[in-house]
């Protein structure tokens, strides 16, 4: 889980000031992994707008999906930057993006299928990603960040959650340190963005004692997963809303 967790591969995008054609360019060698990754490209003033059409290709000419959406506007609307989401089959190297200006307006199709998605289920008590390989979900409640990872029906893990460890200084004057511990205690779960190529949960909640009523250290947790690659990429952050003299993290993790 922890090499899962842990391998991060870059791109940098490199483009031609009025192209439509961009060469994307590995940060070392290409992965020797089918791997999901997100990067961001430049547009110059006028060339894109948000409905924008892309086609991802290898050097061997073959497509790879993509899932594309703006990140930031020049300031006559046109797209600045826009965001992408793909998974790369291993190896894959040669590639290059072919973009093309869409129609200023999408007309809406009356009883249009909705969007294709992984987002397999999205309720009041969890939401499921089936990415072609696993299954995985988030409850929105309790003490899990992640309830399980289910392949081919079986479930390889479960009962993933935030742990911490408080050092209570309080008492240090008269040579006394006391330990507590420290479980997530879920608040909220919810789809950032979702597509038929990646998928974001954003988890929220805090610290809470696992003897006891204190909760502390608010937490925002973002999940990324990709069609059909195996890698799970997580980002925690937190906030420390303890005593400073007197709350210490002994420890901090999954």
């Amino acid at each position: 889980m922890k090499k899962l967790l842990s391998i991060v591969t870059l791109l940098v995008a490199s483009v031609m000031l009025h192209g439509q054609t961009i060469d994307l360019q590995w940060i070392g060698d290409a992965p020797a992994f089918s791997t999901g990754q997100s990067w961001g490209v430049p547009f110059a003033k006028g060339t894109m707008n948000d409905n924008g059409i892309f086609k991802l290709v290898d050097a061997n000419g073959n497509v790879i999906p993509t899932q594309a959406w703006p990140l930031a506007h020049h300031n006559d609307g046109s797209v600045k930057w826009m965001g992408f989401y793909a998974t790369f089959p291993k190896d894959a190297d040669g590639l290059k993006l072919i973009a093309e200006k869409g129609p200023k307006k999408v007309k809406k199709v009356k009883n249009a299928p909705a969007p294709a998605t992984i987002v397999s289920a999205d309720n009041d008590s969890e939401i499921v990603i089936n990415n072609g390989l696993y299954e995985i979900a988030f409850p929105k409640k309790g003490a899990n960040i992640i309830s399980r990872i289910s392949m081919d029906g079986k479930d390889i893990v479960t009962d993933g959650k935030l742990i911490c460890q408080l050092e209570d200084r309080s008492q240090m004057k008269s040579g006394v340190l006391r330990y507590n511990d420290f479980e997530s205690n879920v608040t909220s779960a919810t789809v950032v963005r979702s597509g038929e190529v990646a998928a974001v949960v954003k988890v929220e909640g805090k610290h809470k004692a696992v003897k006891g009523t204190r909760e502390w250290l608010p937490f925002s947790v973002y999940f990324y997963v990709y069609k059909d690659a195996t890698p799970i990429k997580m980002v925690h952050s937190f906030v420390f809303d303890g005593e400073q003299s007197e709350d210490y993290i002994k420890g901090l993790g999954v």
